[in-house]
């Protein structure tokens, strides 16, 4: 089970698992913004789709530390951006994050990406616990 953060705050667990709010301050009022998370699990793992639309696979990045798992997505200018004004621009992608903690039931040795058209697929195994018999002498 994880808890968030954010969910706590208001008194309640997620089943599956939640997100961590990474925000101290209101979205509006930040250069980051958080990427929004969709969660499944099965009796095996844990699948956290990323939306990270307006990123290439490239701009996107993986972390794990202390039992939290980051993704950051940070827009590169090109040459093109640079060289081009605009008249008027609607298309605006901010860099963007987002901090989850993860189980202690997740094997994180063996965590496993896949990006596809703009949705990162985080894939956390399961630790398969096997029942101990303890002698007793």
């Amino acid at each position: 089970m994880w808890k968030s953060n954010y969910h706590s705050n208001y008194g309640s667990d997620c089943a599956t698992a939640c997100a961590t709010n990474t925000m101290n301050s209101p979205r509006t009022q930040t250069k980051t913004k958080m990427i929004p998370i969709n969660v499944k699990e099965s009796e095996t793992e844990f699948q956290v789709e990323f939306r990270v639309f307006g990123f290439a696979k490239e701009e996107v990045s993986i972390d794990t530390k202390e039992n939290i798992l980051t993704v950051s997505a940070k827009k590169q200018n090109t040459e093109s951006d640079t060289a081009t004004q605009f008249l008027h621009k609607e298309f605006r992608v901010k860099d963007a994050v987002r901090k989850i903690s993860i189980p202690s039931t997740v094997n994180a040795e063996d965590i496993k990406a896949k990006y596809h058209e703009g949705i990162l697929l985080v894939t956390l195994p399961k630790s398969k616990k096997e029942n101990k018999t303890i002698e007793i002498k």
